[in-house]
C-alpha cells in the first residue's frame, strides 16, 4: 500500500479537481482524513478522523483532548 500525504493548498491548487477525486475515488483506494484543533483561550481541544474506501466509510473516531496544543491534536488525530 502506498501512503501519500497531500496538502490541498499547495499540491492540488484546483479545488474542483480535488473535490472530484474525493467524491469519485478509484476502486481499491483508501482515503484518511484527519484534523485537530485547540483553542488557547478556553484550553479546550479536539481531534477526529475518517477512513474511507471507494465503497464505504471504514472507520471514524473523535475525541476531546484539553490542555494540549493545536499541533499535538493534529498528531493525535493522525495516530
Amino acid at each position: 500500500m502506498n501512503l501519500r500525504v497531500v496538502n490541498l493548498a499547495t499540491e492540488i491548487p484546483d479545488l474542483d479537481e480535488a473535490r472530484q477525486q474525493a467524491l469519485n475515488p478509484e476502486p481499491g483506494r483508501m482515503d484518511i482524513y484527519v484534523d485537530g484543533s485547540y483553542d488557547a483561550g478556553s484550553g479546550k481541544g479536539g481531534w477526529a478522523f475518517v477512513v474511507m474506501s471507494a465503497e464505504e466509510t471504514l472507520a471514524t473516531g473523535s475525541g476531546r483532548f484539553d490542555g494540549a496544543t493545536n499541533n499535538a491534536l493534529e498528531l493525535v488525530a493522525a495516530l
